[in-house]
């Protein structure tokens, strides 16, 4: 596996800041040739899916590799919703993680974040984010 080449890897993360304000993650499954909109907030996710393909279209074209748009999909995940202003990183964060090891994201809670909070930091001490959650 060639870290260099996206094609090579099963998927490829984006977290992505809106306006300055809000975080949300895009995540391309690069063998099932789709990508996912991951939004707390549950903002439109189109225009970073588009973006995320067009980037995906440039970096096979460098490649000399294959691209047709039309078989990639462009899917908002359903996903829990915060209920503050505050929690939009944690969420990311934690889509990011529970989605690297193909976790399913529904059981996620605003009542969890505390908790991930404290499982981020020990993540960043250790290294490592420990699992059952």
């Amino acid at each position: 596996m060639d870290p260099s080449d996206i094609f090579s890897l099963d998927k490829v993360f984006f977290p992505i800041n809106i306006h300055g304000l809000h975080w949300a993650l895009a995540v391309a499954f690069m063998q099932s040739k789709k990508i996912m909109y991951y939004d707390s907030q549950s903002g439109p996710g189109k225009l970073y899916l588009e973006a995320l393909r067009r980037y995906i279209g440039d970096e096979a074209r460098a490649k000399k590799r294959p691209f047709s748009e039309t078989e990639w999909k462009l899917l908002d995940a359903s996903v829990p919703q915060q209920r503050n202003g505050y929690d939009c990183g944690v969420f990311t964060c934690m889509f990011a993680d529970l989605v690297l090891d193909d976790i399913d994201v529904s059981n996620l809670d605003q009542s969890m974040m505390q908790d991930f909070r404290r499982k981020i930091c020990y993540a960043i001490l250790r290294r490592q984010i420990p699992y059952p959650l």
